[in-house]
């Protein structure tokens, strides 16, 4: 590798994390959680970026996937220690292929992906995962909730806009949100693009109760989104003239937004939903303190 390209390579990875914001998520996560809530998550992130657009020459820059997955690892946290980690640029898909296990001891901590951009009424953040909360009942079960890492919308924050006045402004302001989205809608599109999330849960007991997680066996739960099906659901919102109208009266959905709010949480559930499941934790799945004594590689 040249001197000028080792001196670029923190350009070059920042155009390309830059780019990654164009697109979205594509990955596979698959959990599996002792009742401790310590866990190991199998992670496959495919970046979508086209090396020749970024102005990146392959040949001349054969550490690129080396620097890129340390540059993933970085952007953990909560991990204690990995496992079969690779990364491969698939250049017929234009994608750089991240894969790992990634040991964690405590779920509510563990997180994976910092790529931040603001779009519209939503802070965008590309990761492979968004952020566990977990909440002990009293009967001794578990809830498990899941906040998508696809976006944290602004509009549940402590200063909206200022309220129309009354249902006049109200009908013309929701005239105007829909003729935007539908002028804007593209950019929606565009990042909804190359949508594709497989998420999935194995607890360290029986599952009692989900909210849009799906059941596939007495202790596992999944979560899918592709890109047809999260547009569907946010046009499905887009429709709804009383849900619009409400928010508008609240003082959200301005003038500078280009999507409803909570738009994205509609990516897994056009009721917009909170996801969750919750389980009675029996045992562990497997052995934390082995694995991670024989894990490939310990977190810094």
């Amino acid at each position: 590798m040249t001197d000028i390209m080792a001196r670029n390579i923190p350009y070059l990875l920042g155009v390309i994390f830059s780019l990654l914001l164009t697109s979205c998520d594509d990955s596979k996560q698959h959990i599996t959680l002792n009742s401790d809530m310590s866990g190991k998550a199998d992670i496959e992130f495919r970046y979508h970026v086209n090396l020749k657009d970024c102005g990146v020459k392959r040949k001349a820059y054969p550490e690129i996937e080396t620097d890129f997955m340390e540059s993933c690892i970085e952007r953990a946290t909560g991990v204690e220690a990995w496992s079969a980690l690779s990364c491969e640029y698939v250049k017929a898909d234009s994608q750089m292929v991240f894969k790992g296990q990634a040991y964690f001891p405590d779920l509510a901590k563990f997180s994976f992906g910092a790529f931040k951009a603001k779009f519209g009424n939503m802070t965008v953040t590309s990761g492979a995962n968004g952020q566990w909360t977990v909440e002990k009942q009293g009967d001794g079960q578990v809830k498990l909730t899941y906040t998508p890492a696809l976006a944290v919308p602004d509009d549940t924050d402590d200063s909206p806009d200022t309220p129309p006045t009354d249902d006049a402004e109200a009908k013309q302001l929701l005239a105007n949100a829909q003729e935007r989205f539908e002028a804007q809608s593209f950019l929606i599109e565009n990042f909804l693009s190359k949508l594709n999330m497989d998420i999935k849960v194995k607890a360290s007991g029986p599952i009692s109760e989900t909210s849009v997680f799906t059941k596939e066996d007495s202790q596992t739960v999944a979560l899918v989104a592709d890109s047809a099906s999260a547009m569907k659901s946010i046009r499905s919102v887009q429709s709804d003239e009383a849900k619009l109208t409400a928010w508008i009266k609240q003082g959200y959905y301005g003038e500078n937004d280009v999507s409803p709010p909570n738009c994205l949480y509609h990516v897994f559930s056009e009721s917009g939903a909170p996801l969750h499941f919750t389980f009675r934790p029996d045992g562990k799945n497997f052995s934390y303190y082995k694995e991670v004594l024989n894990a490939d590689r310990r977190a810094q």
